[in-house]
């Protein structure tokens, strides 16, 4: 069997269409088919449907795989964990600030105007979703009193 013909057979073998389907497809008899197989001499038209069937496979493959590598969601903490923070982002709204854990995830917490300004270190302890509340004491400059 030429190359092409070797190819055209992995090709439909993998896309599970038989010989007379292929055939119809091209709009030629199922003989004409096999022996252009045989002897690795196709159409133009089959060259056309071999390619778009060989272009479909690989996105099947890809999606599989894309699908297979999609991480897990992370679990929420634990009710009441707490974690130390960083506040990466002050909004328009003064009286919420974005904070990253050390892990790289993020969650948002309530304070006063003007505390908790970039860069602050807080304790903070998980609420729902991604809110979370402050633990401890703080100055007016949002510093942790020990």
């Amino acid at each position: 069997m030429h190359v092409d013909g070797e190819w055209a057979r992995g090709v439909l073998d993998k896309s599970g269409v038989s010989l007379k389907v292929f055939a119809d497809r091209v709009g030629v008899k199922e003989n004409s088919a096999r022996c252009a197989l045989s002897i690795g001499r196709l159409s133009k038209r089959m060259r056309e449907e071999l390619h778009q069937m060989a272009n479909d496979q690989t996105v099947e493959e890809l999606v599989r795989e894309a699908v297979a590598e999609e991480p897990e969601p992370e679990p929420e903490p634990a009710e009441g964990s707490e974690r130390l923070a960083v506040v990466y982002c002050v909004p328009r709204n003064p009286h919420i600030r974005l904070a990253e854990f050390r892990d790289g995830s993020h969650g948002r917490f309530r304070c006063k105007p003007g505390d908790h300004l970039m860069g602050s270190r807080v304790r903070l302890k998980w609420v729902s979703g991604d809110l979370w509340e402050r633990v401890g004491e703080y100055d007016g400059r949002g510093r942790l009193l020990e």
